[in-house]
């Protein structure tokens, strides 16, 4: 079966007779920015899959920054199509994205505050963080398979690579945040990269020490100290934003009261930004000790009609600006057949070394 979802044109093995799939998703052909331009996809008995694309949907997108009063600032322009904000480097300089050019490859993008913008690793990045103590990011990437793969990355010109987790956990795992002195990582376990999983906390020196922190997470981030975490879970059926402490995991918290989204802490700061059920960013200021109360909980602005994409946003850490991606559709240019060529042969080398 093929189809498409967020972006990337997947396809999954399925057994006819049984009616029902035999294995996980994985990527035919990358097309982050381009899925709403998806008119209609096909496939010919010889194994060639044809999607026919108009190209006043296939939408650019640029990093925008929104300040305290809801103002919006181009970041960005002319850099292809941005797909997703990963995290800035430790001085604030630098934002590691993901980003696609105009004929579909996909790289780790970086982008510093000179305005000066450069892909250095091809590939379908889903998530990078900055590893201080190693001084390598720390990136899961889409493999062939559908699955994620988590390893440290080195960004000098040699670009090696490192194994950060055994095989058994590399695999299927999205890197929150790991601590300065490279000990301990947070990472999100999922079979399927674009779905929700389980929310780990691993000892990256005793890997038997490793806990279960909630199911269902879809976006996290951790306090600069690593002693705090704030997700946002659908573990009670509806998406709601919790901090927790990584010191004392019995200590939970609900903060969000109408949904929650995408939770970011303001750096050095006991403040959370959120995007609730109604497009508002949300701010909630907390305090841990004596006791876990709530200070103050309000909506800051309403991020409606702004043109931005529902995705993870970051918290600028020398200005407490946020920058999202924003869309910026094309002229219409008329329609596009997109082709792939001999499918079928490469579905039947990659089912025969599946052992199918």
């Amino acid at each position: 079966l093929i189809f498409l979802r967020d972006g990337v044109l997947l396809g999954v093995p399925y057994e006819l007779g049984e009616t029902q799939v035999t294995g996980r998703p994985f990527p035919i052909a990358a097309a982050q920015g381009t899925n709403e331009s998806v008119e209609m996809i096909d496939a010919s008995p010889g194994g060639t899959v044809a999607y026919l694309t108009r190209a006043s949907s296939i939408e650019r997108r640029q990093i925008v920054s929104i300040d305290s009063t809801g103002t919006v600032t181009p970041i960005t322009q002319g850099t292809g199509s941005i797909w997703l904000l990963h995290d800035f480097d430790p001085d604030g300089r630098k934002i590691f994205l993901s980003t696609s050019s105009p004929s579909g490859v996909n790289s780790l993008g970086i982008y510093d505050r000179l305005g000066n913008f450069w892909t250095y690793r091809e590939g379908t990045i889903l998530r990078s963080t900055w590893d201080k103590f190693q001084e390598d990011l720390i990136v899961a990437t889409l493999g062939q398979r559908g699955q994620s793969r988590l390893e440290g990355i080195s960004l000098d010109d040699n670009g090696e690579t490192r194994s950060i987790l055994p095989d058994s956990l590399a695999q299927n795992s999205i890197p929150i945040a790991v601590s300065d002195d490279s000990q301990h990582l947070v990472l999100i376990r999922s079979n399927d990269p674009f779905s929700p999983g389980d929310l780990w906390a691993v000892s990256l020196y005793e890997l038997e020490k490793r806990e279960v922190l909630a199911r269902e997470v879809s976006h996290a981030d951790v306090t600069s100290d690593f002693k705090w975490i704030v997700y946002s879970s659908r573990e009670t059926g509806n998406s709601e934003v919790y901090v927790q402490s990584l010191e004392d995991t019995e200590r939970k918290f609900r903060i969000s009261e109408a949904g929650g989204n995408h939770p970011q802490w303001i750096p050095d700061s006991f403040t959370v930004l959120y995007t609730d059920n109604n497009s508002n960013l949300m701010s909630v200021t907390i305090e841990t000790e004596p006791e876990f109360r709530t200070v103050s909980s309000s909506a800051r602005y309403s991020l409606q009609n702004k043109n931005l994409v529902d995705l993870p946003f970051l918290v600028d850490p020398q200005t407490s600006n946020l920058y999202f991606i924003q869309r910026q559709p094309e002229a219409d240019t008329g329609e596009q057949v997109q082709m792939i060529l001999n499918l079928s042969q490469d579905l039947e080398k990659r089912d025969a070394e599946a052992g199918r």
